[in-house]
């Protein structure tokens, strides 16, 4: 088995280790802030590693709950051209971008994860 092989074989399960990183992040949510903080970057750097971009948007798009999502997010991003400190306006943003974590979520949680 070569390189390439192994690396396939990671990739392949990317969505089951998601899986178990998600379950993970349940438990540690209402411990540590800063672990949760830590796993979601694990589960964004394995989501971004995993690749298969165009069947994620198709996911994203035909969820309605994540038009709330991002509405909510571009409400403070449209907000910035009211404000008259653009300094704390970024700084919300920057607190804000959380709200986009459940459009990840979303493309990695299974049918079999609600049962």
């Amino acid at each position: 088995m070569n390189f390439y092989q192994k690396d396939l074989t990671f990739k392949e399960n990317i969505p089951n280790l998601n899986s178990y990183l998600i379950i993970l992040l349940g438990f540690l949510l209402p411990i540590s802030v800063a672990m949760s903080i830590i796993l979601l970057g694990l589960i964004l750097m394995l989501w971004l590693y995993e690749g298969n971009f165009f069947n994620k948007y198709k996911i994203i798009r035909k969820n309605h709950i994540t038009y709330a999502f991002i509405a909510f997010f571009m409400v403070q991003v449209i907000g910035l051209l009211w404000t008259y400190d653009i300094s704390w306006g970024l700084h919300i943003v920057n607190k804000e971008w959380r709200m986009l974590v459940p459009l990840i979520l979303i493309t990695i949680v299974k049918n079999e994860h609600i049962k």
